[in-house]
């Protein structure tokens, strides 16, 4: 009996070793169709989950989802982006966010700034990591949030000074950047155009939102207020937030 059990337990971890193999092929096979199809991009891929961000600086496009389920978006449908520590938000930056003109180095205040908690008495209290990642919010009805993981530890996580967390938090912090970029750079496009159809008509002046919506400065739920704002007759229908 004791040799039948030791070879169902030897069979089941040969079992197990060959489908963690066969997932492994997989997942890198999905990691090179993508790269090749997004050959040029800004690509992180987390290997907790596929997860994948990619980001086109000239196109002006963010691709979100994993390796084998994703979708493309303009700049200007990224809402916010948060910097999630052990599930909680940490920095948030938005459209309307005045950190947006801030340094990102400034808002994060570092890879260890950003993990290390308060000071209680004369001694530092120092946080472990378990988990760092991003929460991304896009202008999408049918998904949209997406996060995406740099890390992921076991049982109560390292500190930060931890080799692992500290690369984590600096990779993280270089996706934000790119992101608090695609966010900025959106909003002053839109900003340098709008006040130009500020003594327009009120047709000409929907006329044009529709345009700019058309070429992708403005989103749906912007177009939709301000069209909003011109047919209610405001003063200022076209004001830059």
């Amino acid at each position: 009996m004791g040799v039948l059990i030791t070879i169902i337990i030897i069979g089941g971890l040969v079992w197990l070793i060959k489908k963690g193999m066969e997932q492994a092929a997989l997942n890198q096979a999905a990691q090179d169709a993508f790269k090749a199809e997004h050959a040029g991009w800004d690509i992180y891929i987390a290997p907790y989950d596929q997860a994948v961000i990619a980001i086109h600086h000239d196109a002006r496009d963010i691709v979100l989802g994993t390796t084998r389920s994703h979708k493309k978006y303009p700049w200007q449908s990224v809402a916010s982006v948060d910097v999630i520590r052990d599930g909680s938000s940490i920095t948030s930056t938005n459209r309307g966010s005045q950190l947006m003109g801030a340094a990102v180095g400034e808002v994060l205040l570092g890879p260890l700034g950003l993990l290390i908690g308060g000071v209680s008495g004369s001694k530092r209290t120092v946080q472990r990591v378990s988990q760092i990642g991003l929460k991304i919010i896009v202008d999408d009805r049918v998904k949209p949030i997406y996060t995406i993981d740099f890390l992921r530890l076991p049982g109560s996580g390292a500190e930060p000074r931890n080799k692992l967390v500290k690369s984590a938090a600096q990779r993280a912090e270089h996706v934000h950047a790119l992101l608090v970029n695609a966010i900025r750079n959106s909003s002053i496009r839109a900003a340098s155009v709008l006040p130009q159809i500020e003594q327009r008509s009120v047709a000409d002046r929907i006329d044009q939102l529709w345009k700019l919506k058309q070429a992708g400065a403005l989103t749906d739920s912007e177009f939709e207020q301000q069209k909003a704002q011109v047919l209610a007759g405001l003063t200022n229908p076209v004001g830059v937030r």
